[in-house]
């Protein structure tokens, strides 16, 4: 069996194949739930959840898989669980991609992405 970061990375990359590499766009997909079903049996892994956000800013959430193995319980796009550091690598994934739009300049203050946000200095 493949080591831990190996098999999440294996799944995410996957899972971005499959929905990235479609013709019709990864939204309007009706096989979509089933790859990602697919995926997860193939690496062996129990769940996950997934939300897709369009161009136009059209949302699609959905889950795979089961959330406890020994009782058989059901992963849900509702369901929480831990994600440990991995916030971090998609913020950050999110930001540079926002800032290679031209969304956002890197070198100014997050005060100005984010007003609400406590000064330091304060």
């Amino acid at each position: 069996m493949a080591t831990e970061p190996r098999r999440i990375l294996c799944a995410t990359l996957a899972a971005a194949i499959a929905f990235l590499g479609c013709t019709a766009g990864p939204l309007a997909r009706a096989d979509l739930q089933q790859d990602i079903e697919t995926i997860l049996a193939e690496e062996g892994l129990t769940g996950m959840a997934w939300m897709l956000v369009g161009k136009a800013g059209e949302v699609r959430i959905g889950a795979a898989g089961l959330r406890d193995n020994d009782s058989g319980a059901a992963f849900g796009p509702d369901t929480r669980f831990h994600v440990g550091s991995l916030t971090k690598t998609l913020l950050a994934t999110g930001v540079l991609h926002l800032a290679t739009e031209g969304g956002i300049d890197l070198d100014a203050p997050a005060m100005r992405y984010l007003p609400d946000l406590a000064s330091v200095d304060a």
